[in-house]
């Protein structure tokens, strides 16, 4: 990850393959790394949910301020930055908590709402079926016997 971050940097500082490229101001490196933060970062499967993306203005700065506190006491192990750390870990921890149940509660009413279109519907139940968790659930299957 951290390599394709440091590409992606070049790419945008330099887009030809110039030997010698001249020194980047400061303004363009903040662009370059920002861009590269929206290109790999939204790219992250975690952050593809779709509880994420209803709710990503609240939970992207939560991620950059837990992401933030860890690198500060990783850096500078002090009981205040570890104490940082874990209330910006449980102040995002809550948000995701919050962010996957209105998911939910907005998913369950738009089933309400698909009265006239059934496939809608229906899809709609299969997603609130399935939950967060799906993965883990055995696959529905009818198990009927075997004729003889």
């Amino acid at each position: 990850m951290k390599r394709k971050f440091q590409q992606c940097i070049r790419d945008q500082l330099c887009p030809s393959a110039d030997p010698d490229p001249p020194t980047p101001s400061e303004d363009d490196l903040h662009s370059a790394i920002s861009h590269a933060e929206q290109t790999l970062l939204l790219g992250n499967p975690e952050r593809d949910k779709p509880w994420f993306v209803q709710s990503i203005d609240t939970l992207a700065p939560l991620c950059d301020a837990r992401n933030k506190a860890l690198l500060l006491a990783h850096d500078a192990p002090t009981e205040f930055n570890k104490c940082a750390f874990r209330k910006a870990k449980s102040t995002l921890a809550s948000a995701v908590r919050t962010a996957k149940s209105d998911w939910a509660r907005n998913l369950a009413y738009d089933c309400m709402q698909y009265k006239t279109d059934p496939i809608k519907s229906w899809k709609a139940m299969r997603t609130l079926e399935r939950g967060l968790q799906h993965h883990h659930s055995p696959c529905r299957t009818c198990r009927a016997p075997l004729p003889l």
